[in-house]
């Protein structure tokens, strides 16, 4: 528990209470995008003009999909703005671009390349729920 223990310990000396630490497992999981579904999404942003880093295949971060990612096929593409550095997340710079048109040229390229995803991973003519079983696109799509 490290330092966090040690605030909590502070704390309960300060009001004259009693703690007991008891560790949990993690809440969120990490995410593991599908080896299939990501290049799909990748080709569908570039044909749509995003450009892609060249990252290696790394944990990003954990959230509540990374709970589903193990057991149905899911992704959770990166996208970003062309900024330097210091305009990455939770910048003023980025919320300034965020509600500009390069804001909603972003989202509209996000869009139609995830939907461009899902129609081949459908194919063509099929009903709609005909994607492979268990993908989370499908629970999108409903």
């Amino acid at each position: 528990m490290g330092a966090s223990a040690s605030l909590f310990d502070a704390g309960a000396v300060a009001t004259d209470t009693s703690i007991e630490h008891t560790t949990l497992p993690s809440i969120y999981r990490e995410f593991r995008h599908d080896p299939d579904l990501a290049p799909l999404s990748e080709k569908h942003a570039k044909a749509v003009g995003r450009a892609f880093p060249d990252c290696p295949d790394t944990m990003f971060g954990s959230a509540g999909l990374g709970n589903v990612s193990p057991r149905i096929p899911a992704i959770h593409p990166l996208r970003s703005f062309d900024l330097p550095a210091e305009g990455g997340d939770h910048t003023a710079a980025l919320a300034v671009t965020a509600g500009g048109p390069e804001g909603d040229r972003f989202v509209r390229d996000a869009g139609l390349a995830m939907a461009r995803t899902v129609a081949e991973v459908r194919g063509p003519g099929e009903a709609p729920g005909a994607l492979s079983s268990g993908t989370l696109v499908q629970v999108i799509s409903r």
